[in-house]
C-alpha cells in the first residue's frame, strides 16, 4: 500500500513563471511466506546426472548433442538433484509451519522549485532545483539483517546482525545531499516560429521501487539455505518414478522443516 501526498503550485510575476511542488510517499508492504518450500524440487540437469547413452549420436554437432543429452534426462526422468529451500526469520531457521511475515517500509520526500524566465520573445531560460530524500528501506518485523563485515572478507566468518528500527543498523546509510539542479533554454534565432534551438543540463537520482525492496529482503545473504541430494552424481540409475525418490526426500534435513511431512515432490519436467 502506498500513501501519497502530491501538490503543485505555480504563479506569474512579470516575465517569470514560478513553479513549486512536493511529492511525499509512504510505502507499506506486508506479505508472508512459509519458512520452507513444502514440496521438494527435482531437477534433471546433466551436470548432476551423467547421460547413459551407449554412444554419441552421429551426424550432429556438439550443441545438438548437448540438447539430446538434456532431452534424454528429461524424458527418462533421470534425477539430477533433490532439493528443498529453507528461509530464516533473521535469527534462526524455524520449523516448516512457521509463517514469516514481512512488514517492509520506506518513505520518500521530494520537493522542487523552478523559474521559467522569458528574457525576450525569442529566449526563455529555465532555472530550478529539486531535492529528494529517499529513506533507507526497513522492516518492522525483525527479519532484517546486515552482515558484520564484507561477504568476501578475509578476516574470518561473516556474522549476521539484527537490523532495522531500534538497532542502529541499516542496509545502507541515508543520503541528505540529493540536490538536483536543472538549467535549460529555448531560443528562436529567426523569430519565425519555425526554428528553435534547445539545450539543458540536469541531475536526477534513482529511487528504489517497491518491488525491488521485496526482492532485496527475501534474498538477504545468509537467510536462505538449500538442502541438496545428488543421487546420480556417479551413475544414472535413479529416476523420478522410482520408489527410492521418496526415501531421498525423507533424508532431506528435518532439523529445519520440523514435523510436517511433504505431500510429494515438485517436478521440473515430467518423467516417462
Amino acid at each position: 500500500m502506498t500513501w501519497q501526498y502530491l501538490d503543485n503550485f505555480s504563479f506569474l510575476k512579470g516575465n517569470h513563471t514560478f513553479k513549486t511542488g512536493a511529492n511525499i510517499r509512504f510505502y507499506e508492504i506486508d506479505q508472508f511466506r512459509r519458512a520452507t518450500t513444502f514440496y521438494p524440487r527435482l531437477t534433471f540437469s546433466t551436470a548432476n546426472a551423467p547421460v547413459t547413452l551407449l554412444s554419441a549420436a552421429t551426424g550432429i554437432n556438439s550443441v545438438d548433442q548437448t540438447r539430446l543429452n538434456s532431452m534424454f534426462n528429461d524424458l527418462m526422468g533421470v534425477v539430477g538433484t533433490v532439493q528443498k529451500v529453507f528461509y530464516s526469520d533473521g535469527t534462526k531457521f524455524p520449523s516448516a509451519d512457521t509463517e514469516l511475515n514481512f512488514k517492509q517500509r520506506t518513505n520518500e520526500y521530494n520537493f522542487y522549485f523552478q523559474d521559467d524566465w522569458r528574457i525576450t520573445s525569442r529566449l526563455t531560460v529555465n532555472l530550478g532545483v529539486r531535492y529528494e530524500f529517499n529513506g533507507v528501506p526497513y522492516d518492522k518485523s525483525g527479519m532484517q539483517v546486515v552482515n558484520d563485515k564484507p561477504i568476501n572478507s578475509p578476516s574470518g566468518d561473516v556474522a549476521l546482525l539484527p537490523a532495522g528500527p531500534g538497532t542502529g543498523r541499516n542496509w545502507y546509510n541515508n543520503s541528505y545531499k540529493n540536490f538536483a539542479p536543472v538549467v535549460s533554454f529555448a531560443w528562436s534565432p529567426f523569430a519565425d516560429g519555425k526554428t528553435s534551438i534547445r539545450g539543458g543540463y540536469r541531475i536526477a537520482y534513482n529511487r528504489l521501487v517497491s518491488w525491488a525492496l521485496n526482492v532485496v529482503e527475501q534474498n538477504q545473504p545468509g537467510t536462505t539455505r538449500t538442502s541438496i541430494i545428488r543421487p546420480n552424481s556417479t551413475s544414472s540409475a535413479v529416476r523420478a518414478s522410482d520408489p527410492i525418490v521418496k526415501t531421498l526426500i525423507s533424508q532431506l534435513s528435518d532439523g529445519i522443516v520440523g514435523q510436517r511431512s511433504s505431500p510429494g515432490p515438485q517436478f521440473d519436467a515430467a518423467a516417462v
